[in-house]
């Protein structure tokens, strides 16, 4: 039985000029492309990852946009530890869509297309704008204010329980290395049994 399935693109280039950003700390790659068959043109650049730099080009793009008879920029990122979120918030702020793509898409496209698996800044865009063209994209949720201070609280809240872990593992090192026969575990040694025990040899 033929099963037919119909399923909305959340990236269409007959419509958006999909614009594809390599994100670092510093930096932005770009790379776009519009037309079609023989006459496709293709964008490339790179800018400091500035706001006012990242507004520039959007409104660059954006004309480009107007003048290829596209609907609208659509920016689309890695999720890259924070680095996107100025781009990403600039590109709403103008009232661009937005849309991210999974870095592991990405490195599996890039083997399999030019049979490389190395860090290339220069050819990242470029797979990753091919990446969303096939509609391999993922939503850009915009947290309200209270989730996101929620996350960065959990993630300081991790960080210091690492933090602690460390300095236990440490004291245990310590302590084993001061005295040799001392074969108790480290639980053992912040519980509270081994807490009474050194409150009273110290």
């Amino acid at each position: 039985m033929l099963k037919i399935v119909a399923a909305t693109p959340t990236v269409n280039p007959s419509t958006d000029l999909v614009c594809c950003f390599d994100v670092s700390k510093h930096s932005l790659s770009l790379y776009t492309e519009y037309g079609a068959g023989s006459s496709v043109c293709r964008v490339e650049d790179t800018i400091p990852n500035q706001t006012e730099r990242i507004e520039a080009l959007l409104r660059r793009l954006d004309r480009l946009a107007g003048e290829v008879d596209l609907n609208c920029v659509r920016v689309c990122a890695e999720a890259t530890g924070g680095y996107e979120r100025k781009l990403l918030h600039t590109a709403r702020r103008l009232g661009h869509p937005t849309a991210l793509i999974s870095p592991e898409h990405v490195a599996k496209l890039k083997a399999v297309e030019s049979n490389d698996t190395g860090k290339t800044d220069h050819k990242d865009p470029r797979v990753m704008h091919l990446v969303a063209r096939l509609g391999k994209t993922q939503t850009d949720r915009l947290l309200p204010e209270v989730y996101r201070r929620i996350r960065l609280l959990t993630a300081y809240y991790d960080e210091d329980e690492q933090t602690l872990a460390t300095v236990r593992q440490r004291i245990q090192a310590g302590i084993e290395a001061l005295f040799p026969d001392y074969d108790k575990s480290a639980t053992f040694t912040f519980g509270s049994t081994g807490q009474a025990l050194m409150e009273q040899l110290s």
